[in-house]
């Protein structure tokens, strides 16, 4: 859960901050508005992760909408004042305001693709590097680590032969006791 997060636990409205859980006092309506923004938020979260793994996300997509309808129904607009109130220091209220196209003047708003269709793209696994040194780059993305194993594979290399370009060029070397760091990490 996210620091300045909403959670609601038996009944209950919670509020992460410094690390804990503070309970707030709130009107049981306000709750149930903020319960229902909570609702929206997970199923988008499940849409995007879903997405993400390449998986079909038409069955999420249809509770999310019959989520969001529901809340309409009952609470107003995301972006309605009464909504906005509530929701407007949750981490997660630009995700929630960002679901719905909302007009101004006429105080309305639409459905964003978000409802309708796929909006993230599966991440594609790199497999070929052109260097050592764009390889340690993909490392370090991927896995937050250097992974001598990945580099070889991506260069098509020797594990010794990329850990010798690696420190040919002062890209990485090797510790006798914790294996090979990139360079930004063994010298810090």
């Amino acid at each position: 859960m996210k620091e300045d997060g909403f959670k609601i636990e038996n009944g209950k409205l919670w509020k992460r901050e410094g690390g804990g859980l503070v309970e707030q006092r709130a009107s049981k309506q306000t709750i149930e508005r903020i319960k229902g923004n909570l609702a929206i938020r997970d199923l988008v979260r499940e849409n995007i992760n879903a997405q993400m793994k390449g998986e079909n996300a038409d069955a999420i997509r249809l509770r999310l909408n019959r989520a969001y309808d529901a809340f309409v129904k009952i609470h107003g607009f995301i972006n309605e004042d009464k909504n906005r109130r509530v929701m407007r220091d949750d981490p997660d209220w630009p995700l929630l305001s960002s679901l719905e196209k909302w007009n101004k003047k006429t105080k309305t708003a639409t459905k964003t693709d978000m409802f309708e269709k796929d909006t993230v793209s599966v991440a594609k696994k790199i497999d070929k590097a052109e260097s050592v040194a764009e390889a340690l780059g993909i490392s370090l993305n991927e896995l937050g680590t250097m992974d001598l194993d990945r580099i070889a594979s991506l260069t098509g290399k020797t594990k010794e032969e990329a850990g010798k370009e690696l420190l040919d060029q002062k890209l990485a070397y090797e510790d006798p006791k914790q294996g090979w760091k990139s360079a930004k990490e063994y010298l810090s």
